[in-house]
This record gives C-alpha cells, structure tokens and sequence, in this order.
C-alpha cells in the first residue's frame, strides 16, 4: 500500500515480487494502450524453477467477481491511474484482487482490457492461495459477501 501512496508517475503498473514482465516491450503496450482509470492485461503463468508453462490468460469483466468469480486475474496484471488511486482493501489477502476491481468497476466500469500477454505470473507453493487454510479463506469469502450484499 505504501508504494502505492509514494508513486509519482501518472500511471501505477501493479506486479507482485514473483511475477514478471513477459517481453522487453510489455510497458510500452500497456502505456500505449492505456484509457480511462484502469487496464488489465493478458497473462501466462511459469512455475518456480521449472521451465513448464500452463495455459494463456486473457482477462474479462464479470460482475460475479466480488463472489470470487476472478475472471481478471492477479493484480499483477493491472495497471492504474495515479490519481487519487484506490487502495486495496488491507483487511483481505487471499480475495483482495477481487474486491478491488469490483470497487474499480463500481468507481470508474469496466477497465481497457489488452488481450495480449504482458506479465508472468510466477506460480511456487508459498502464494497466498496455497498458505491460507480453509477456514480463513471461508472468513473472507463471507466478509466480502457480506461487504456487497
């Protein structure tokens, strides 16, 4: 959050610390197709040490998103304006990609999606997704069902 707070440029391209851009020209394509207050762009993934990568991820708007319908993809694959930027919600980790572009698209609809594949996303068993037991991933399941009914 704190980097968030911080950045100066006109635009804030989020990417985790596992997660990379995919070719030399991937800023250039976001910048140059960037409208509006938000875009999502495409993805693949990799796993940690292996050279294995698994299917292509083009993003979509779907407004089941704040029920974990995550059709967009990790929040590295965003890339907001820096203006009076939203922050994420600091009470959720495992649904904060979720909440997030439910609150974008309420603010601002849907983003500029780029159907080209821009970021890496690093899969390995220390994500969230894998660290989390049940039991929390259910508390913020029903704290964001109920932060949207």
């Amino acid at each position: 959050m704190e980097s968030i707070k911080q950045s100066r440029g006109e635009l804030i391209k989020i990417l985790y610390m596992d997660d990379f851009m995919a070719h030399d020209d991937a800023l250039d394509k976001i910048i140059k197709h960037f409208k509006g207050q938000w875009l999502v762009t495409g993805c693949t993934h990799i796993k940690k040490g292996d050279s294995y990568t698994h299917q292509i991820h083009l993003p979509s708007y779907t407004e089941g998103v704040c029920r974990g319908g995550n059709t967009i993809g990790s929040p590295s694959v965003l890339t907001i304006r820096n203006e009076n930027p939203l922050m994420f919600d600091e009470e959720m980790t495992w649904m904060l990609d979720c909440d997030y572009y439910k609150r974008m698209y309420d603010l601002y609809g849907e983003p500029t999606i780029l159907k080209d594949i821009n970021v890496i996303i690093g899969l390995h068993n220390s994500q969230v997704t894998n660290l989390l037991t049940d039991e929390r991933k259910l508390q913020e399941y029903q704290y964001i069902t109920k932060k949207y009914e």
